[in-house]
């Protein structure tokens, strides 16, 4: 005689297939973490550069609407800055950005911009801006800044060295 009773089986994972998922999983974690850590460093560079672009214009729109800057930085641009003695003519004065570390923008800053007031050919006046990247060395986020800024040829070559941008040429007094 057979005995006919419907044997119930239990269904689930065994220990070796449950083994394989963590191993994937964990294969998977170190691949994908160190990649989206360097594409939120990338974003961040990409956000500072753009940072960096918006202040020279909006510096420069500044001076050529006004015919001065103002000595309140927050009035010429919304970018985050630690402005030091700004002349409202533009020949002294000291910006400082940092991308990294914005809380630490007066002691350690990615890039220093300094302000002149220089002659041209002409005997014509002109606001100068200075920009300086404290690292052109890729692999830091404020190095990469700085990277990007020489290619742009908004600062210079290498770390330290000046770079000169012109926010405005002949003001013409009306």
């Amino acid at each position: 005689m057979t005995n006919t009773q419907n044997v119930q089986t239990k269904k689930g994972f065994t220990m070796i297939e449950l083994i394989f998922v963590i191993v994937i999983i964990g294969i998977l974690a170190a691949v994908a973490i160190p990649r989206l850590a360097a594409t939120r460093d990338d974003a961040k560079v990409a956000s500072c550069v753009a940072d960096v672009t918006t202040l020279l214009k909006d510096v420069s729109s500044y001076y050529t609407s006004q015919g001065s800057l103002s000595t309140d930085i927050t009035a010429m641009t919304n970018v985050e800055l630690n402005a030091a003695s700004l002349a409202a003519d533009g020949s002294d004065g000291t910006l400082k950005y940092a991308c990294d570390n914005p809380l630490a923008i007066a002691t350690t800053p990615a890039v220093t911009f300094t302000f002149d007031k220089v002659a041209n050919a002409d005997g014509n006046n002109m606001v100068v801006l200075q920009a300086k990247a404290t690292s052109v060395t890729q692999g830091t986020v404020d190095g990469d800044l700085g990277f990007l800024l020489s290619k742009k040829n908004i600062v210079g070559a290498t770390a330290g060295e000046d770079h000169n941008y012109t926010i405005s040429g002949i003001r013409i007094k009306r």
